[in-house]
């Protein structure tokens, strides 16, 4: 039991130090964005303890509910590593199937069939639906699914994108009109329409 209250300990005043040393590596996270710990914790570490000795698991991390929010009973929980990565202020939230997800909570979804990287890519770069995203290519969604295109999606080099994706993706974004005007109403092939 001793082991156990030595970790409790370290998680207390690892979440002091993050919200009261300026000289902490990530004190602007929170104590320079004004999270606190509340009174009953900082003037009493025993209550902390007390606390989370009742749901503390070998291995949990102590997460805040309200990512905002103080460190207090009312907005704190022990979990895995995983959670926590899936409560940060930074996570892109998307809605699926009427529930939302994490871009990283979505890659673990039985419907998903492209990994990490291809799913965020697709949807915050080149701003495509989240279903087509989560497919191995658009052409496959689009035959499954039998539905209309909304935007034009081009072949380069063996990868599919959308005409601003592949623009990003190209760094020639100031061109996008040409690059439309080539393929659409001069019918150049993809490879022609992007060289400057």
């Amino acid at each position: 039991m001793k082991d156990f209250k030595i970790v409790l300990y370290k998680r207390y005043h690892i979440i002091k130090k993050r919200c009261y040393n300026k000289n902490a590596q990530n004190y602007y996270l929170y104590g320079g964005r004004g999270i606190k710990v509340c009174d009953e914790w900082l003037n009493n570490p025993s209550s902390f303890y007390e606390w989370a000795k009742v749901t503390y698991f070998d291995g949990a991390f102590i997460d805040r509910i309200d990512v905002n929010g103080n460190y207090s009973p009312s907005n704190c929980r022990f979990i895995t590593m995983l959670e926590s990565a899936n409560n940060k202020r930074n996570n892109v939230v998307v809605e699926y199937q009427n529930r939302k997800y994490t871009i990283s909570e979505l890659t673990r979804h039985t419907d998903c069939k492209v990994k990490y990287k291809t799913l965020y890519n697709r949807i915050c770069n080149l701003h495509w639906e989240v279903e087509p995203s989560m497919c191995k290519s658009y052409s496959h969604y689009t035959k499954s699914n039998d539905i209309t295109k909304k935007s034009k999606v081009l072949n380069y080099k063996g990868e599919q994108y959308s005409l601003i994706g592949l623009c990003r993706l190209l760094d020639i974004e100031d061109k996008y009109h040409t690059v439309k005007a080539r393929i659409n109403k001069l019918n150049w092939n993809t490879e022609a329409a992007v060289k400057f």
